[in-house]
């Protein structure tokens, strides 16, 4: 069996150059063809004036059974479709970049409430960067931590295009260019409490995201017993001292 993806091009009797790509599978995808025609769009570039075509070339894995689909690659079309393609995604890019302003001028308007650093203050902005990575706070070393808010990445030009990829392959472009990879990072700095069996403390998600799908279905599945709404709660202070008080009286036993 050809190896899946090889593509090449040969000259035909009648002299016209046919760009022929390789698939393992017996279906014909929408993004099969697109990449054909762009491979043709490129050959009709450097071949000006040369008939060029597209022919894709189906194996089955499971029989070996051959099948060849003759796909249309109309240059002029091709660069229209690339076109209209790179103005959505710089349109994207666009939008993101100006909220991310929006929000950076906002957040600079912010009057912080005190006028002098308070004792602790450096060391806990020296934590917000470490702690996501791979430090070890053994036992009392680290007995909780607090993730304000689902650490998205910030927008930009390769998370809009990471986006829009997966919006038309999988419909879901914002959870995999931003929640997947923000909740992974709030799940590794919770991690920093918890890195032995014999480990006890605190996790807190502070923000009203981490109540609400999608950011409540991307929580671990061993920090819940039935749903990840039990994390869900009324009255935190009155659960972190339930907490404390039953892991004192159990030392007391």
């Amino acid at each position: 069996m050809q190896p899946h993806g090889e593509a090449g091009v040969r000259c035909t009797d009648d002299g016209v150059l046919v760009v022929e790509e390789i698939k393992s599978t017996p279906v014909a995808r929408p993004s099969h063809r697109r990449q054909l025609r762009l491979y043709a769009l490129c050959l009709a570039a450097s071949e000006p004036g040369r008939d060029v075509r597209g022919r894709l070339v189906l194996i089955s894995p499971a029989d070996g059974t051959t099948r060849r689909v003759d796909v249309p690659c109309d240059p002029a079309r091709v660069r229209r479709e690339l076109d209209a393609l790179v103005k959505r995604v710089v349109a994207a890019a666009q939008d993101a970049e100006e909220l991310r302003q929006r929000r950076a001028d906002a957040a600079a308007r912010l009057a912080f409430p005190y006028a002098e650093r308070r004792p602790g203050q450096d060391e806990l902005e020296t934590a917000v960067g470490t702690f996501g990575e791979g430090i070890d706070l053994p036992g009392a070393a680290l007995l909780g931590a607090i993730v304000v808010g689902p650490s998205l990445p910030p927008v930009g030009f390769e998370r809009a295009c990471m986006r829009h990829h997966f919006d038309r392959t999988t419909g879901d472009g914002f959870a995999h260019a931003m929640l997947f990879p923000g909740m992974q990072r709030v799940i590794q700095a919770a991690g920093r409490v918890h890195r032995l069996p014999t480990d006890v403390g605190t996790i807190i998600l502070l923000g009203k995201r981490f109540a609400t799908d999608p950011y409540l279905a991307c929580l671990p599945r061993s920090w819940y017993s039935v749903h990840p709404r039990e994390l869900v709660h009324d009255e935190p202070l009155l659960a972190l001292s339930e907490f404390w008080s039953s892991r004192a009286k159990a030392r007391v036993r």
